[in-house]
Formats: structure tokens, C-alpha cells, sequence
């Protein structure tokens, strides 16, 4: 998957509204609100995570700038936990979702690094750091069953991921972090459970797809992975996650 561009991303986010807020028929009629157990809620929530990330690029590459006289590794990170906050809003047999995850994990890179902009030399050994992974989600559920307090659901979304890595990048006097910035989408699924409007538990898994494009090195300038020297068009990621956490409503 290579790097969607920030238009092609905002069409893709406008065909995902669309899809979502064009419910082809599977929306309920008036009379059938009296039988669910929770027709509307505006709810804010807290989840604990549990992320995996892995694809292409991240750790062997690395990315050199020669007219910022800028290198910069991009190491893969290993499983850990996080956290998450979000709000949203259910109507219906639907939901939409605006949330923020983060999490820490260890990071190793251990690859080649080009040579006077002709070849390569392998590194010969692992470098280890910490990276901090933020994500932006925006996330749409179909819920079912409801009727019942136990509520299971699937979700599809956008994710707007970034990763800054410690002392990943280095110029000719200092050491800095790298940051690297992508777009993807996810598809999930997961239960609620309703305690009543205002109190519920939930829990799920997503699927999720990113392609990182950009990036900022020790020298704090946007910069195209395409664009440095002996790295790849983009790099690739897809993580299986899951979360659980709780839900309060108060609208």
C-alpha cells in the first residue's frame, strides 16, 4: 500500500461518510425506537489498548537527506499498551466516534545505511530507543441487537497515526527525534454492554492499515520518505489491536 495523499485522503474520508451515513435500507423505522435498549446518546469514554505494528521499511531503513546534511532511522516497534479517550455520538442502529490513542513501546533498528550516496553498508548491530505512537481515529459502528443490553457491533474508520522515535535522527552536531506521519483505515468489531443510557462497558478488536509518507528529522522540516536517499516510496504498516473500557453518557 503506498502513502495516500492528504487529497486523495479527504476523498477517502468523504466516501467513507458517505457510505456510513447512507444506511441502504438497514436503518429502523420510527415505530421500531420503543424496542431498542438504547436509541440516542452523545458519551464520552476511556479504553486501555493493546498495539502491534508491523510492516515494511520500518526497521532496516534509513533515510538520508544530504542537502539538510540529515540522517534518520526508522526502526520497527514491539507489542505494548496504551491508552485511549474518546466521545461519540449514537443514534439508532448507529454510532460515530472521534478518539485519541497513545502508547509507548521499544524500538530496534538494525539495517544499512548508504554510503556516500552509492551502496550500501549493513550496520551490523541492533540500536534500541523509545517511540511514542499517537493515533487519531475516526470510526463509524453498525450495532446489533438492539434490543438487548448485550450489543454486538462492527466498525469501520480512518486513522491518522504518528510515531516519534527518541535520538533517531542525527545532522553534523546533534542528535534529535524522528517523527513519522500516515493515514489508514481500520475495520473492527466488538460488544457493549448497557447498563442503562448513561453507563455501559465495551470491548473489541480493530484491524488496522496505515501508510506513512512523511516524516521530520532532528532538523524539524517536512520531508517525503520518497524523496531521501535509499528508502522507499512509503512505508507500510497493519497492527491487530485490542481495547476494552467504559462508556458514560450525558446527553
Amino acid at each position: 500500500m503506498k502513502f495516500i495523499h492528504r487529497d486523495r485522503a479527504r476523498r477517502f474520508c468523504f466516501a467513507v461518510l458517505l457510505l456510513l451515513f447512507t444506511p441502504l435500507g438497514l436503518r429502523a423505522d420510527e415505530s421500531d425506537d420503543i424496542n431498542q435498549f438504547i436509541y440516542g446518546r452523545t458519551y464520552f469514554g476511556v479504553v486501555g489498548t493493546s498495539i502491534s505494528q508491523g510492516g515494511t521499511g520500518f526497521g532496516t531503513a534509513t533515510l538520508l537527506n544530504q542537502q539538510q546534511y540529515e540522517v534518520t532511522l526508522a526502526p520497527s516497534i514491539a507489542q505494548n499498551y496504551g491508552w485511549g479517550a474518546y466521545i461519540g455520538r449514537r443514534e439508532g442502529f448507529y454510532a460515530a466516534e472521534v478518539s485519541f490513542w497513545q502508547s509507548v513501546h521499544q524500538a530496534s533498528w538494525n539495517g544499512t545505511y548508504p554510503v556516500n550516496g552509492s551502496g550500501s553498508v549493513t550496520y551490523g548491530s541492533t540500536l534500541k530507543s523509545s517511540a511514542t505512537l499517537n493515533s487519531i481515529n475516526i470510526d463509524f459502528k453498525r450495532y446489533f441487537l438492539t434490543d438487548l443490553a448485550l450489543q454486538p457491533f462492527i466498525g469501520l474508520g480512518v486513522n491518522i497515526p504518528w510515531l516519534e522515535v527518541d535520538n533517531a535522527s542525527a545532522n553534523t552536531s546533534a542528535f534529535g527525534n524522528a517523527v513519522f506521519e500516515g493515514i489508514g483505515f481500520d475495520l473492527g468489531a466488538g460488544a457493549e454492554f448497557y447498563f442503562d443510557s448513561t453507563f455501559s462497558i465495551v470491548g473489541g478488536f480493530y484491524q488496522k492499515w496505515s501508510g506513512f509518507g512523511q516524516y521530520k528529522g532532528v532538523n524539524n522540516i517536512d520531508e517525503q520518505v520518497q524523496n531521501a536517499v535509499g528508502s522507499p516510496s512509503s512505508f507500510t504498516t497493519s497492527g491487530f489491536d485490542f481495547y476494552i473500557g467504559t462508556t458514560v453518557g450525558f446527553i
